[in-house]
């Protein structure tokens, strides 16, 4: 079977090898490409024509000569503006000005040369296509107008990915058409600059992701059928450009405020809660040497002040003199929560308590970059990013609030040589970032009680380490019609933490409570700092052909090694045998090493008229397994020291460990191999998650300035991460199925996730003031798990039947509408050119900019807390939404579901028949505004007062759906999407 699979494997690289002999580019990651022909009158070929390539900004000129076939092409060059020239001897000079040149951009000219003298010149403006004509690619852009001018709450340039078709925010990952969001990758100026050493994100934490709004050129989205130079990745990539200096010294100053006086009051509050968030910075940038060296540098800071709306389920006052009396060692536990403000039932158990606490923000972020032509040939780029967010959150609990404090440093160097028959980048990248999260009950060292009974106060010390560096070069080799790439990857990820969580009792009943008899104890006694680490190495080639004029045919082979992850001390502690019931494995091999990680791909664009394109393909695209999704979990301080153990009803009380006991009272009953094997398994067939990707699209430019496109896109994610709860307690007996092993996570690849998506999108570039977006899409994607990802998901409620968690993954929305515009009005053509000055400064500059987004709901899981993982249910019959929610608050009908019976130790009798995600919370829509005047006092210098208003309308957007059925709040709505924030900016620009 295995020599099968190798057959396999060498026959596919023998067809993308041998298709090399018989050319769209490649995308580039952070540089574009321009390529095409050069023709005479008559369409045949003119050999041997200079054509140069100038950067009007920097200066900078690119040189090539046409080959005998005409063909030319001019690889890796910057984003910018660019007017191109194109000489021979008997025909007039060709000039075509005002090239936009965005990363991976892929401009294919048919360039014809008139006959005449020399001297004589012909000169166009350029047109740049709307639509790609040379892949079957998605690819999305934010340029400079978009990011600068559209709306963007707190400057957070990442808020503006969801105007991409398919492509979801989810804090500071991005999942792209339904596919893992962990699996996303994240580079800027082309390297990767993931915020974490254990997984892929965009910034380890605050609204600055990473790169200051400031310091960025542009923003480039990957995904769909993207060419093999984009990887190691399953979903896509998205990758930020930051500006450099040009022959100009240019700059700016800003000021960014929000206050409470003029922002509205939060729905669920009976007053404004004061709020004062300040933002500022600048940036400046010029040459060093003019035409060949530049500088760019940028200080960003915030500074936030606000009331938190903190809200959630308390026991009641009777319910704690109850408990107290019976049993006075949870007094510092119960201390530790509010008593509820909002009227409940006599005798209940909990109530609801909603206030505002004050929370702060601050951060402060320093990016600089260097640009140096050291020849014609050759460009040399550096960069360096600091940045130090800091972030208090208050919670219910008043004593268990949580902070952030933050380090992250991140550099780039760039490398890029250009030669008559090939050209090469080089890339060098560097990110290192520390966190420290602390919740107040863990300083305190008071035990946490979650679960069942309707209210949960626990907490943890988190203190993570990540230092990632990767290393990357890529080789262009135009040829004739081929334009071939090729290159090689190296990226190394090491990654430590040190973590103690409170322990966490559970109690099956309040008589159990009263008791002090836990059903189920959760102690996580932590680790000493370990350095986890593992690397990638990667290859790929790529051959675009153009086969006709009209006809692209991209053939794409990457092939990623991904090793199996090490700790530097060997503190790896994995098992082997079903389900992890079996011995321990060697810690530097804890699963089989994948040695066929092969991911070919296959596309082409076909245009039937010049301004209407056919585009379609299907490719394999894989993507590492994380430290997050399962290794650190094997950790462990000494293979009888286990990191994590959950007792059973029954072994809490043979061991006798009651409440309050904390970490250091039960480590010494369980080191030393005296207590029950615990610890996460991994099984040892963990193959690395891929997506399998195909996409048919038609696009036209109905004008110079208009497009539309339709898309159909799906994939399927092929063994992303499961996780199963192993050995839970039986409900009859009380006992674990296998005695001398507690409950453990056992992490495998069984999720797969399947996507099918149409996507409308409708472009109007900026033209005679005016630019415009619309995307309308249709989604269905099924997942096994509530997360659909390949770091840690949230457990199937039955190990042993996953089929029956098959439903809605979370990104199934299906249906959304969205628009984005920017309007410059035109006031000024109110008065005439000779009119007063005052009067033309007055109505010129005007501008309004706007984000509307309307969709379906997303999939809800209604859950029953037990002392088995996510149990759901019974749903016995009748509409599960309640009438009027709006009016009531109340969403759900608690009456349509049963709870299940519980037996011993806290666990139910049998598994719920309501499937995951079963239910949909209401659709939604938000509008977000912004007015802007532009003050030109000179052609230099220009100031920007801006207003912009989030959820403009203050529409009442509810969620927060309290989905435990043991909670009194079940159903309810408990908060909504925002009240109308506004923000006030000014931006000086010279």
């Amino acid at each position: 079977m295995l020599r099968r699979a190798y057959s396999f494997w060498l026959f596919v690289l023998a067809f993308f090898l041998s298709a090399l002999a018989v050319p769209r580019t490649s995308a580039q990651v952070n540089t574009a490409t321009v390529f095409g022909t050069v023709t005479d009158p008559s369409g045949a070929a003119i050999p041997k024509a200079t054509l140069k390539l100038v950067n009007t900004a920097t200066g900078v000129m690119w040189q090539v000569t046409s080959d005998a076939s005409g063909e030319f092409a001019f690889t890796f060059i910057p984003p910018g503006t660019y007017d191109l020239s194109v000489s021979a001897p008997g025909f007039k000079e060709y000039r075509q000005t005002g090239i936009e040149l965005t990363a991976g951009r892929e401009l294919r000219l048919r360039l014809t040369l008139q006959l005449g003298e020399v001297t004589e010149t012909v000169t166009v403006a350029a047109e740049v296509p709307l639509i790609n004509t040379v892949s079957a690619e998605h690819e999305y852009t934010l340029g400079l107008q978009s990011i600068m001018e559209l709306p963007t709450p707190n400057r957070d340039w990442s808020t503006l990915l969801s105007l991409a078709p398919g492509i979801t925010p989810t804090g500071s990952s991005v999942s792209m058409h339904g596919l893992p969001q962990d699996g996303f990758r994240f580079t800027i100026d082309g390297t990767a600059s993931s915020g974490s050493g254990e997984y892929e994100s965009m910034t380890t934490h605050g609204y600055i992701k990473s790169v200051s709004l400031e310091a960025i050129q542009e923003v480039s989205i990957s995904s769909g059928i993207a060419p093999a130079e984009t990887g190691p990745t399953m979903t896509g990539n998205v990758n930020v450009i930051t500006k450099s200096g040009t022959n100009e010294f240019h700059g700016s100053l800003f000021l960014n405020n929000a206050v409470d006086d003029v922002s509205a009051r939060n729905q669920f509050q009976t007053s404004k809660t004061p709020m004062v968030f300040n933002q500022f910075g600048g940036s400046m940038g010029g040459p060093i040497v003019r035409n060949k060296a530049f500088f760019f540098g940028t200080y960003e800071g915030y500074r936030k002040r606000s009331f938190a709306n903190v809200a959630g389920n308390v026991p009641t006052r009777e319910f704690r003199e109850m408990v107290l009396a019976a049993n006075p060692v949870y007094k510092a536990f119960f201390d530790t929560l509010p008593l509820p403000n909002m009227p409940y039932s006599p005798g209940a158990i909990t109530g609801y308590y909603q206030s505002a606490s004050s929370r702060r923000e601050d951060s402060d972020h320093v990016s600089v970059r260097t640009d140096w032509h050291l020849r014609e040939a050759d460009r040399l780029t550096v960069r360096y990013t600091r940045q130090t967010p800091f972030e208090f959150t208050p919670r219910v609990s008043p004593s268990n609030p949580r902070t952030y404090d933050v380090r992250e440093h991140k550099g780039t160097l760039s490398f890029i040589h250009s030669a008559a028959s090939w050209s090469s980048e080089t890339r060098y990248g560097y990110s290192r970032f520390e966190r420290d999260r602390l919740d107040g009950i863990y300083a305190l060292g008071i035990p946490g009680i979650a679960g069942n009974l309707g209210f949960s106060n626990t907490g943890e010390l988190m203190q993570n380490l990540g230092v990632n560096w990767n290393a990357e070069e890529v080789v262009a080799v135009p040829r004739g019609r081929h334009l071939i790439k090729f290159g090689v990857l190296f990226h190394k990820y090491n990654s430590s933490r040190n973590n103690e969580e409170v322990p966490a009792y559970r109690y099956a009943s309040v008589a159990d409570l009263l008791a002090n008899r836990p059903a189920q104890i959760v102690f996580s006694f932590g680790v000493r700092p370990y350095t986890l680490y593992s690397w990638i190495n990667g290859y790929f080639i790529q051959d675009d052909i153009r086969l006709t004029p009209n006809f692209t045919l991209n053939l794409g082979l990457r092939y990623d090694y991904f090793s199996v992850p090490k700790e530097k001390s060997g503190r790896l502690f994995n098992r082997t045998g079903p389900f992890g019931i079996g011995p321990y494995v060697d810690p530097d091999e804890i699963w089989e090493p994948n040695y066929l990680n092969f991911s070919p791909r296959l596309g082409f664009a076909w245009s039937l008229r010049p301004r209407f394109v056919i585009r379609a393909g299907f490719g394999k695209f894989t993507s590492a397994h994380n430290h997050f999704g399962g290794p650190v979990e094997l950790v462990q301080n000494a293979l009888d020291e286990p990191n994590r153990v959950t007792f059973s009803q029954a072994e809490a009380q043979a061991l006798g460990i009651r409440y309050p006991a904390m970490n250091k009272d039960v480590l010494p009953l369980v080191k030393g191999g005296q207590g029950p094997i615990a610890g996460t398994v991994i099984s040892r067939n963990f193959p690395e998650p891929y997506s399998l990707q195909w996409t048919l699209s038609a696009a036209i430019q109905l004008t110079e300035n208009m497009s539309y496109e339709t898309s159909y896109v799906g994939n399927h994610a092929v063994h992303a991460n499961l996780v199963r709860k192993i050995n839970q307690v039986d409900p009859i007996t009380g006992e674990r199925p296998y005695p001398g092993y507690s409950e453990f996570n056992y992490y495998d690849g069984s999720e797969s996730v399947h996507y099918n998506g149409w996507y409308h999108t409708f472009r109007r570039r900026f033209s005679n003031g005016l630019q415009l977006n619309v995307v309308y899409t249709w989604v269905n994607t099924i997942s096994y798990t509530n997360a659909a990802n390949i770091g840690y998901p949230n457990p199937v409620q039955n190990p042993n039947d996953i089929r029956s968690d098959r439903g809605p993954s979370p990104f199934d929305i299906r249906q959304s509408f969205q628009t984005n515009f920017i309007y410059e009005l035109p006031l000024h053509r109110l008065v005439a050119q000779t009119g007063r000055r005052s009067v033309r400064l007055l109505l010129r500059g005007w501008q309004i900019s706007g984000i509307f987004k309307a969709q379906t709901g997303s999939p809800i899981n209604v859950t029953q807390s037990t002392t088995h993982a996510l149990t759901r249910p019974d749903y016995i019959g009748g509409n599960p939404y309640a009438p009027d929610p709006e009016l009531t608050l109340q969403y759900l009908n608690r009456s349509v579901f049963a709870k299940l019976p519980i037996g011993k130790a806290g666990a139910p009798l049998h598994y719920g028949n309501l499937g995951r995600n079963a239910l949909r919370a209401p659709g939604w829509w938000n509008l977000d505004l912004g007015l802007a005047k532009n003050l030109y006092f000179t052609e230099r210098y220009r100031l920007q007062i801006r207003c912009e208003m989030f959820n403009a309308l203050n529409h009442t957007n509810f969620s927060g759906i309290s989905t435990d059925l043991n909670s009194a709040s079940f159903g309810r709505f408990t908060s909504t999407r925002g009240a109308r924030v506004v923000q006030f900016n000014a931006r000086l620009t010279f």
